[in-house]
Formats: structure tokens, C-alpha cells, sequence
């Protein structure tokens, strides 16, 4: 896996990298995933910080995502992470979707 650190992205490219998603443009997941990891550096310690993580954790289940585009950053927060019970994943599922991530990111790495 390409390391994709966490950087600042132009409004101007992610209108342009958007997708159509049920008749709304949307940000691609990947694009999305680098904006809720900068908010939640800005807002950690806080409940909005921590609804960031959440969405973060949500973001990579996305079953299209485009692993090669993932920021590593976002994926090392999550991955520190031991259960999410905002998502009710406790400690034995989410060990079991971490492996998945790991599993996915070692196949695109080749």
C-alpha cells in the first residue's frame, strides 16, 4: 500500500474528485477519510473529536474503498483503537475488522 499521509486537499479537488451517490455529489470516501482525520487532530479530546474517530471507523468499512488512496494516518488512529461502541463493535469484532483492514492493506501492497 502506497503510504497516503494525511495533507491538505483544495475544496476545488474534491468537487472535482466527487461522485454521484443516490443523486447527490458526494466527496470520494478517500477524500472524506483525509477531512475527518484533520478534524479529528483539531478536535481530539473532545465528543466532536471522538464522533470524528467514529466516522473515520465507519469510512473504512466502505466495501469500494480505495485502499491505495487511504491516508496511513487515518488508518493508524483507527487501528489503536480497541472497541467502538458508538458502532457497537467491541473488542472481539472490531479485532476481527482490524484484521480485514490488515489483510486488505497487505493485498494492495503487492
Amino acid at each position: 500500500m502506497k503510504s497516503t499521509r494525511v495533507k491538505f486537499i483544495p475544496a476545488e479537488t474534491i468537487l472535482e474528485r466527487a461522485v454521484m451517490r443516490e443523486g447527490f455529489s458526494v466527496p470520494r470516501p478517500e477524500d472524506l477519510l483525509t477531512l475527518k482525520y484533520r478534524a479529528y487532530t483539531s478536535r481530539l479530546g473532545s465528543s466532536k473529536g471522538r464522533k470524528d474517530l467514529v466516522d473515520i471507523v465507519s469510512l473504512l468499512g466502505i466495501q469500494s474503498l480505495d485502499w491505495t488512496r487511504v491516508p496511513i494516518d487515518a488508518l493508524t488512529v483507527a487501528m489503536r483503537q480497541t472497541e467502538i461502541p458508538e458502532l457497537s463493535l467491541n473488542r472481539h469484532v472490531y479485532a476481527r475488522m482490524k484484521a480485514g483492514w490488515k489483510t486488505t492493506v497487505a493485498a494492495t501492497a503487492v
